[in-house]
């Protein structure tokens, strides 16, 4: 009887141990197909950079040519006809100044001239007649020898006294103050009757002027892109000034030197200023299109793996399993990173490797979107 009353519990225990059996056989059997099914990877493919890319670096304007006019001669300005902002053509009067100091001496150098020269008519006659007298034996050698030298001293007089003449009014012609280019006066330190003194020696210049037909504008290039940058490049030139406007403009030459102290290269571009717009001295941005030596890639930084050894990359082969490829990064553009070595474009990166992947893993690559 008591066989009979248990039976329904016995029979629902042997159920759940039959049951608890075949689960756990079933259980073994997922994890070891599981176990054998390859794993799903997601994969992104390199993105190519343009074969050009821009440089925006800051500079400033210079004038083509510029000048600063000190006095080479003593003496009060007399008049000036210029003032800041004119524009004068080359070889135009600036400026005029009084030096009656200067223009005496220049008289006296021509009376000391006359005088040489009268000297050396002199010694000129008296050196013939004492030839004659020598061919008559009516005179000693040695009186012949000495007119002879009194002659050459009376002819170096004269060509010294000649010299100091020509100097001085080399001198006297710098009393007019004469433009030594085309261009815009850009300062002036003088006014009527002020006293200027020679060879800067007053401490002060008498004008300033610039050729601004053409500025100049010299920019340091990174060592990175000096490579890339040659003559008769075309540049753009961007202004604060005109927002929406961008300046054409082209290289003309660099120092062909990389500076040690900086890392770059001193480049020059000029800007066509003909109708004056712009002015030296204005702040402006150059925008080089350097051209890559060779094909840059862009990959996601998540892709990227950096080991002991270098940087990686783990790809999907074309056998579908995993290949670690060792990559050389560039800039780091956050989400971005640059590689310049080691990638084709063709092949598909790993996103968010984990440490589980092994070469030659068997995988399933599937394409990120």
């Amino acid at each position: 009887m008591l066989y009979l009353k248990h039976k329904p519990i016995l029979i629902i225990i042997s159920v759940v141990i039959v049951c608890g059996i075949v689960w756990g056989f079933s259980c073994l059997f997922q994890s070891k197909q599981s176990h054998n099914a390859e794993l799903t990877v997601y994969v992104v493919l390199p993105k190519k950079q343009s074969e050009t890319n821009d440089l925006e670096l800051p500079s400033a304007t210079q004038a083509y040519q510029q000048a600063t006019l000190y006095a080479r001669s003593n003496g009060y300005i007399s008049e000036w006809y210029y003032d800041i902002g004119s524009t004068v053509e080359e070889g135009e009067l600036l400026a005029e100044i009084s030096a009656p100091d200067l223009d005496a001496q220049v008289e006296q150098a021509k009376a000391a001239v006359l005088r040489s020269e009268a000297q050396l008519k002199v010694a000129q006659l008296n050196m013939a007649r004492s030839a004659k007298l020598v061919k008559t034996n009516d005179t000693s050698r040695q009186s012949y020898d000495q007119t002879e030298a009194e002659y050459l001293s009376a002819d170096a007089d004269l060509k010294s006294q000649q010299a100091n003449l020509e100097k001085l009014r080399a001198l006297q012609d710098f009393e007019e103050i004469i433009a030594p280019f085309a261009g815009t006066i850009t300062s002036r330190k003088i006014d009527r009757g002020d006293l200027v003194l020679a060879d800067n020696l007053g401490g002060s210049y008498l004008y300033q002027m610039s050729d601004q037909s053409v500025l100049r504008i010299f920019v340091n290039v990174p060592q990175s892109n000096a490579m890339n940058i040659q003559d008769g490049d075309a540049v753009e030139v961007k202004f604060l000034e005109f927002p929406d406007a961008l300046i054409k403009a082209t290289v003309v030459r660099s120092s062909s030197a990389i500076d040690p102290a900086s890392r770059t290269l001193l480049v020059e571009v000029n800007v066509d200023n003909q109708q004056a717009k712009l002015y030296p001295g204005m702040y402006c941005l150059v925008r080089f299109f350097i051209k890559s030596l060779q094909p840059i890639y862009e990959v996601p930084a998540n892709t990227i793996i950096t080991r002991a050894e270098g940087s990686f990359v783990a790809i999907v082969a074309a056998d579908n399993t995993v290949h670690y490829q060792p990559v050389t990064l560039g800039r780091d553009l956050g989400k971005i990173v640059e590689v310049n070595k080691g990638l084709e474009g063709t092949e598909k990166l790993i996103v968010n490797p984990n440490a589980y992947l092994t070469e030659k893993m068997p995988v399933q690559a599937k394409t990120l979107e």
